[in-house]
């Protein structure tokens, strides 16, 4: 009968250390391992795709930051120009608030990004010891720090950039 699930005879796979007096197979040893490997490999996997989905949303985030702080520097010197036809808006906020509007859903992006990746990481800390602060939680911290920057400077109207 082992003979058919292992495909080696009964005997074959025994490793019988009479001094110990305990019974392990060769096939119970390597079968420990490939599981160990698998789930290091599983592991990684997770911890590779958590690094992923983070700079996802920070490509996310940067791409709501610049196309906002765009939008507001360019119709801000359309609105300034005098011969443009932006220059008679009836709104001339109007290019302010869009720039802040997506430079705060740009924010949103990036805190959720980051509370997601975090909350990943501490259920995997449950099983494995990792850190949280890898490579790819240092750029989306620099991300946030940049969106913060150029959307107070849209806010106090600081022209420096």
């Amino acid at each position: 009968m082992t003979q058919e699930v292992t495909g080696m005879p009964e005997d074959e796979g025994l490793n019988k250390d009479k001094s110990k007096g305990d019974l392990s197979t060769d096939l119970a040893v390597k079968r420990t391992d490939m599981a160990t490997e698998r789930t290091d490999m599983a592991l990684a996997r997770t911890v590779m795709a958590a690094d992923r989905t983070l700079m996802s949303w920070v490509r996310t985030s940067l791409s709501l930051t610049s196309f906002g702080f765009t939008i507001y520097k360019f119709l801000l010197y359309m609105v300034q120009q005098p011969e443009s036809p932006t220059s008679k808006l009836s709104a001339p906020e109007g290019p302010r608030q869009l720039g802040m509007i997506m430079m705060c859903m740009s924010l949103l992006c990036i805190v959720l990004g980051m509370i997601e990746y975090y909350v990943i990481f501490r259920r995997l800390g449950k099983q494995q010891h990792h850190k949280v602060l890898g490579a790819s939680f240092i750029i989306a911290i620099l991300t946030a720090l940049l969106a913060l920057l150029l959307l107070l400077s849209v806010i106090t109207g600081i022209d420096k950039f």
